[in-house]
């Protein structure tokens, strides 16, 4: 594992190459800026990535197509489906496209906590098909950021993994919030009451999700199965209502 200097650029492949970027609230934002500042020599590059948070220094760079293989609102706006571009597929079959060679990948971008006394760093707050990009792409280089909490589970990589990194000391991203709407909020209503006690739940990201939680308050026992979930969800496990049982 090699600190990350603007030299190294010279060395990576970024001519007709694919680069993954770590999404959600682990987009890797100081290792962009880096790259974007100092990697003066890429041509036809293909940048790969779930939801992701902010604002993305690549978007409107002519050498760079964009696939999203899901489109966040950050990035919704500019979707052209030829420099940006959405390459519709099922989230548990994401993986096999980088393991099967179907969508090869050079280089992984992420953004992973400090490594532990047994040399392992954390994917922390966003596995999903980060994992499979580290495992499938050529040179892995990584923000490291104390920020980052460690999470258990399979999102451990070693950092005999990594090629380069980089130091940062960052918050993470965060979804914004807003007041729900009546028309939100009845809408919420409606499918609450559809809902019974010891259910199992799939639960997105946005004002509808967030308002049916605010009506499952007086709900028991109910269940969370989901690849993404905001404040009204977190609300619902931090009181006991969402048990699992």
């Amino acid at each position: 594992m090699k600190h990350l200097t603007p030299n190294d650029f010279s060395s990576l492949p970024l001519i007709s190459s694919s680069i993954f970027v770590h999404g959600g609230a682990a987009t890797p934002h100081v290792l962009l800026k880096f790259f974007m500042e100092h990697a003066k020599n890429f041509k036809n590059l293909e940048i790969l990535h779930l939801h992701t948070e902010g604002d993305l220094p690549y978007l409107h760079h002519p050498e760079v197509k964009v696939s999203n293989l899901f489109v966040g609102k950050n990035v919704r706006p500019f979707i052209d489906y030829d420099h940006i571009d959405y390459i519709p597929c099922f989230l548990s079959e994401i993986g096999s496209l980088f393991r099967k060679n179907i969508k090869p990948l050079d280089i992984a971008f992420i953004h992973v906590s400090p490594p532990d006394k047994h040399g392992h760093v954390s994917l922390g707050v966003s596995v999903d098909i980060a994992k499979a990009a580290v495992d499938c792409a050529k040179i892995v280089i990584a923000q490291i950021n104390p920020q980052m909490p460690r999470v258990h589970g399979d999102g451990f990589i070693s950092v005999a993994d990594i090629d380069y990194f980089l130091d940062c000391d960052i918050t993470l991203s965060c979804s914004s919030t807003k007041e729900l709407t009546p028309t939100e909020l009845m809408i919420g209503k409606h499918v609450a009451n559809l809902i019974e006690d010891r259910s199992t739940l799939q639960l997105g990201i946005g004002a509808l999700p967030d308002a049916v939680c605010y009506h499952l308050k007086n709900h028991k026992d109910l269940g969370l199965h989901t690849e993404m979930w905001s404040r009204g969800a977190y609300e619902l496990i931090r009181s006991g209502i969402v048990t699992g049982k």
